[in-house]
């Protein structure tokens, strides 16, 4: 991650102010002042850009509040939605006017354009993900009503393991894997909040979304050649034979089909976008064991090879597909 600010170098009379300065650009206009003893108080704020839509900073500092009142709310913010997974000493948060304590280990969830309050007494981090709103396909108002209801959703812990690993202090992540987890983690928060954005939603139980989640693992895995739908099945907690009767009632392709489509899709777009990247690289990132299997597969949904579609050929699919 590369480091927007340390305050260690700064005066302690300084530090708030040049956190807010920071903090207002990466996020939104709000109010901000670091608590403690003035000589102990600090701040370190990384940042890591994943795609144009997703973004990962992480909040190590002293005790810290943070208010966006109805005066900032008037300055519209950005159309992103924020979520932070707490780490450190207890605190409260405050959304849509209640009040709710802050928990070690919990993920909050809010629309950057609406008024919050978030306080934490003591030393702890912050690990954020933000993401345009439009990524999410949610409305502002649907951002707050599942914010309050997080935990009711299947995808809760899943996705705050998610944060937790992508907000690591030292993640290995280059540019084609940044991309790949900006994918994933837009599509995993957005299956979180729209599974509880309707009343009456969560009479559902957690299998009825097996195929969403496997969804959500299948990009998650795409560089797993290995991959077998035995494994699929045990990381979701069912059989084989469940797996493919569930999927199969919901899924137009196999599940073998989705798998080759969705490495195909992140194959045409690693081809697209990182031009240094070698064919064969491109392939066992999307999980084909060798270049001959992944050109004969490419060939057949492309009509080209991935040399002519990384020199145009994206193109020539684009004109394919309208």
């Amino acid at each position: 991650m590369a480091i927007l600010l340390d305050t260690d170098a700064l005066h302690p009379s300084e530090r708030s102010a040049a956190l807010q300065s920071v903090l207002t650009r990466a996020t939104a206009p709000h109010a901000l002042t670091l608590l403690g003893p003035a000589a102990r108080i600090h701040a370190r704020l990384e940042h890591w850009q994943l795609d144009p839509d997703v973004a990962v900073l992480r909040q190590t500092s002293s005790g810290i509040r943070h208010t966006r009142s109805e005066r900032h709310a008037r300055r519209d913010g950005p159309e992103r939605v924020v979520f932070v997974l707490h780490e450190g000493s207890a605190g409260s948060y405050v959304h849509d006017g209640k009040t709710y304590p802050l928990r070690h280990g919990n993920l909050y969830v809010t629309d950057l354009n609406s008024c919050y309050s978030y306080l934490r007494l003591g030393y702890g981090t912050a690990r954020i993900v933000q993401i345009e709103r439009a990524a999410l396909g949610l409305s502002a108002e649907q951002v707050q009503t599942a914010a309050v209801r997080l935990t009711e959703s299947p995808f809760f812990n899943l996705l705050r393991a998610h944060i937790a690993e992508l907000c690591d202090p030292d993640p290995r992540l280059d540019v084609g894997d940044r991309a790949t987890a900006g994918v994933v983690t837009a599509h995993l928060a957005s299956t979180m909040l729209q599974t509880v954005t309707v009343d009456g939603d969560m009479m559902r139980q957690p299998n009825d979304y097996l195929a969403e989640r496997v969804l959500i693992f299948l990009r998650d895995n795409l560089d797993r050649s290995d991959l077998t739908a035995a494994e699929i099945a045990s990381a979701h907690g069912v059989s084989t034979r469940y797996l493919f009767k569930q999927w199969s009632s919901c899924q137009t392709r196999t599940l073998a089909r989705t798998l080759l489509r969705l490495r195909l899709e992140e194959a045409s777009r690693l081809l697209s976008g990182s031009a240094g990247l070698p064919i064969e690289t491109v392939a066992h990132r999307c999980g084909f064991g060798d270049t001959s299997t992944f050109d004969k597969h490419f060939r057949a949904e492309y009509k080209m090879t991935p040399s002519q579609y990384r020199r145009g050929g994206a193109y020539a699919d684009a004109d394919r597909k309208t």
